[in-house]
């Protein structure tokens, strides 16, 4: 696949579905995605940086818990974006809400992210290096380690992704890499070639974390590559410490997310 616009290649898919129960006494009931920074919510910067970035077709993945993220985007046109929404049950996590979203995707390459994080990256940049990776999938990897999976990501000399520790890390578990492979923090942003990744999609990984299931099965197989962003801004908003983080960092988020 030559590289060319995002327009034509790419629809963005943003994972909207969980229930923030760790951040529920400061949301108060509301998405994680509608959290305010600079005045406007999370996700009015996220798909502005979208429309900035080349993107025009974004799914917004939600749950029953996060409906009212409908009302708040509506179709999308005063982002100039086409927004469309896929709608389940909050149980099925990222796997489950992307392998629910398939049927009406149609693009070659899929962007998809985690809707709680915020990061420095130029997406042309991202999806041009998948393209010439030939991957199946591709992982944005981190060098910053003040992440919820310091250096879960074991990574080749030549970028392939060797395994994914999050389920080890999470389970307390000392995790062992071989000497000649890197380690990336995950910053919760992916690109899947649609076709290649539905004809390589066990069953059993078709619900629960892409982190713990479908990706690490992917990189057991040498399909899925990892683009290094270095040690750019990266943070997510799933704990209230992060998200006071991203509160008292709003001046740096601000000259890449757009307000």
């Amino acid at each position: 696949m030559k590289s060319m616009s995002l327009e034509y290649i790419c629809t963005a898919v943003i994972f909207c579905g969980g229930k923030a129960t760790r951040l529920r006494p400061i949301l108060r009931g509301a998405p994680k995605a509608l959290i305010k920074l600079n005045e406007q919510p999370y996700l009015d910067g996220l798909l502005k940086l979208l429309f900035r970035m080349g993107v025009r077709f974004v799914f917004l993945c939600i749950s029953p818990p996060t409906i009212i993220i409908a009302n708040s985007v509506g179709d999308g046109h005063r982002y100039g974006l086409t927004v469309k929404y896929t709608i389940d049950n909050g149980e099925v996590e990222n796997a489950g809400a992307l392998w629910n979203a398939l049927p009406d995707l149609h693009t070659p390459l899929l962007l998809c992210i985690n809707g709680d994080t915020i990061v420095d990256l130029n997406l042309p940049n991202l999806i041009n290096a998948h393209i010439r990776s030939g991957a199946v999938a591709t992982l944005v990897g981190s060098t910053r380690n003040n992440q919820p999976h310091p250096g879960a990501i074991e990574v080749s000399l030549d970028g392939w992704v060797n395994d994914m520790h999050e389920a080890a890390q999470d389970r307390g578990e000392q995790v062992i890499v071989a000497p000649s492979s890197a380690r990336l923090s995950n910053s919760g942003v992916y690109v899947f070639d649609r076709t290649e990744i539905k004809n390589n999609w066990k069953p059993e990984h078709r619900t629960g974390k892409m982190e713990q299931g479908l990706l690490p099965y992917l990189a057991s197989k040498r399909l899925l590559w990892a683009y290094n962003n270095g040690n750019r801004f990266l943070l997510d908003l799933g704990e209230p410490e992060r998200l006071e983080e991203a509160l008292l960092n709003l001046q740096r988020i601000s000259g890449f997310f757009p307000g």
